[in-house]
């Protein structure tokens, strides 16, 4: 409740000029997001361009961020997969920055990134990690081990690491988290009504007060269209995870699934 209320404190004082920043784990929503956001405050949508190469910032790396973000062309707001640091933090809300975090059931994510990287060795990207690995041996890597992880972050291990190093940013004052389940609505296997409350959310807290017309054209056609969508689907990890890596997911980020209020205990209703 608390930490609700500190979010619509925040909204109150977002202007229609602020600037907004929002970061998401690889392959949790973010160019549907984006999609949103430029429905809503027609804006454009920039990504920071900057890699980050451990799991907390070290050295100016943060800073970078923090000055692509302040130095965004008029009329963009800002991405980026941008694993959290208690400096960029402080650099964020005590510059105002409207900011926002988007997670995904990690099953799912781990479905869709696995995908995602097929797809572009497929199409002529070098990942030497990748040669050689099936969709099944991708998936397992994702789950438990560092070497996919290694071309981008350093000192991530696992799927339980790499969304561990987004949590901090839940208990940042004035962010707004939301779901992907939450943005896909009926098309993706959620819920209309609750696709419907999510984008007013947003819609205020970056400061945009859209009459209800508006929220329903713009959640009609939010689903689909990005240049990265493939299925966009709610659970779509039970089509393709095998029992080896529901074992292997259970046994290295069952607690994960919990905090996250994907799963209440390790029998996934399965």
């Amino acid at each position: 409740m608390v930490k609700l209320l500190l979010v619509l404190i925040f909204s109150v004082f977002c202007s229609a000029s602020a600037k907004i920043f929002y970061t998401t784990p690889v392959k949790t929503g973010t160019h549907m997001t984006g999609k949103a956001l430029g429905a809503i405050t027609g804006l454009h949508n920039s990504f920071t361009g900057v890699r980050v190469n451990n799991m907390h910032f070290e050295g100016a790396d943060y800073k970078e961020v923090f000055n692509r973000i302040n130095k965004m062309r008029p009329r963009h707001f800002m991405h980026g997969h941008v694993n959290y640091s208690s400096e960029l933090e402080s650099l964020l809300v005590n510059n105002h920055i409207v900011r926002i975090l988007v997670l995904r059931d990690p099953r799912d994510q781990v479905v869709s990134f696995a995908h995602m990287l097929l797809k572009d060795q497929k199409m002529g990207t070098s990942r030497p990690a990748l040669i050689g690995m099936d969709l099944d041996q991708v998936m397992m890597s994702l789950i438990t081990e560092s070497r996919i992880y290694d071309i981008w972050w350093r000192n991530i291990h696992s799927i339980d690491e790499y969304f561990r190093s987004y949590l901090s940013w839940m208990n940042t004052p004035g962010m707004l988290v939301i779901r992907f389940e939450e943005l896909v609505g009926s098309k993706g296997g959620g819920d209309d009504v609750v696709q419907f409350a999510t984008m007013k959310a947003l819609s205020q807290h970056v400061g945009r007060n859209l009459s209800d017309q508006r929220i329903h054209t713009i959640c009609k056609n939010l689903f689909g269209g990005t240049w990265s969508f493939r299925s966009g689907q709610i659970g779509s990890w039970r089509k393709y995870f095998k029992q080896e890596h529901v074992d292997a997911f259970k046994q290295v980020a069952q607690p994960l699934l919990e905090e996250l209020n994907y799963e209440v205990d390790s029998n996934w209703g399965i």
